[in-house]
């Protein structure tokens, strides 16, 4: 803090006074260990200040006030079933969060090696995601990747700030959110449906159809000329 003043009275056209407010922004990030859901993070700071502006901050000091603030995280749980609504092995996931540039920025991803069929995503905030399923079990079709928003209100004003609501709002593919507030999670079931997926446009099966098909044309030219002949021999 003596340290920001210092720096104030360096500036050219800042002049320190008794009535002067200076404002001290500080920044914390959460861990791993981060409790998820409504009972938050908490975080209180204090400011020690010197009251002996003639002794290099040094001395007689005060204290300001307790700012208490509370930080809360979440996290999506997704299972994966198959359309019995049984769990479904052998799938793999990845969830992406969008950036300030609208860009999407991988957050975590699973692999089919992990053998999971409920895939956790923990230590998310507020924002838009997408989530991708990198790897299909075998004769399913892969699903269409899930875009969705992660909503939360809070009582910001409160003195022990509280966690008011938490959704999941699905803006593409097939994906419904519940959500558990004190938990602080949404969970939705993926379903993979049986079946292949039609090639798309210039795949193998595309190619296929195209060889068979000119086959077909030229097997009736050969046919057509050949009746041509013989009605002309005839007459």
């Amino acid at each position: 803090m003596r340290k920001t003043c210092e720096n104030l009275k360096d500036i050219k056209g800042v002049t320190l006074t008794k009535d002067t407010k200076v404002v001290v922004t500080y920044s914390a990030t959460l861990n791993d260990k981060a409790a998820i859901g409504a009972a938050g993070n908490p975080n209180e700071v204090t400011l020690t200040y010197s009251n002996n502006p003639n002794n290099g901050g040094e001395g007689e000091t005060g204290t300001t006030p307790k700012d208490k603030n509370i930080v809360f995280t979440y996290k999506v749980v997704v299972e994966k079933v198959d359309e019995a609504q049984k769990p479904l092995a052998g799938a793999a996931f990845e969830l992406a969060k969008k950036n300030s540039k609208g860009d999407y920025e991988v957050v975590k991803s699973f692999t089919v090696e992990d053998k999971k069929t409920t895939f956790e995503f923990t230590g998310l905030d507020d924002g838009d995601y997408k989530l991708t399923e990198t790897t299909t079990p075998a004769g399913y079709n892969t699903i269409t990747p899930v875009e969705f928003t992660i909503s939360a209100t809070h009582d910001e004003a409160a003195d022990e700030p509280t966690l008011l609501t938490l959704s999941g709002d699905k803006k593409t593919g097939e994906a419904t959110f519940t959500a558990d507030m004190d938990a602080g999670s949404l969970t939705t079931d993926i379903v993979n449906k049986k079946g292949s997926s039609l090639p798309s446009t210039g795949g193998r099966g595309t190619t296929m159809i195209y060889i068979i098909g000119a086959a077909l044309v030229i097997m009736a030219g050969v046919v057509l000329a050949m009746r041509k002949k013989m009605n002309s021999k005839e007459s």
